[in-house]
């Protein structure tokens, strides 16, 4: 009986611990168009991939990335997907990119 306790506790102690880790977030390298979201002053910088995805953009220097508006853009970085309970109003529908690095491609 004593046996069986111990494999019962050690069964639940492993499905707590493997729970308890989050996956990674997805990296993705996306070619689009970047875009101003919203009205100022909440305005913000987000981009609409070829395939019609739309992501925000969260970027260390998103003043050099908001004067490249208007052109193709080839973005790698991170995607964090919206919470389904909530959802603000300077997200966009396929969640938010944070920008490793990026480069203008040819139309």
């Amino acid at each position: 009986m004593k046996q069986f306790f111990k494999i019962i506790f050690l069964t639940f102690l492993v499905i707590f611990m493997f729970s308890s880790f989050s996956l990674p977030p997805k990296r993705v390298v996306v070619k689009g168009y970047l875009k101003f979201y919203g009205n100022e002053p909440f305005a913000f910088l987000g981009i609409e991939t070829l395939d019609g995805k739309q992501y925000k953009i969260v970027a260390e220097n998103e003043q050099q990335l908001s004067d490249l508006q208007g052109y193709l853009l080839k973005i790698e970085g991170t995607v964090k997907k919206n919470s389904k309970k909530s959802f603000a109003f300077d997200s966009l529908k396929d969640g938010t990119l944070t920008v490793d690095s990026y480069s203008v491609e040819q139309d």
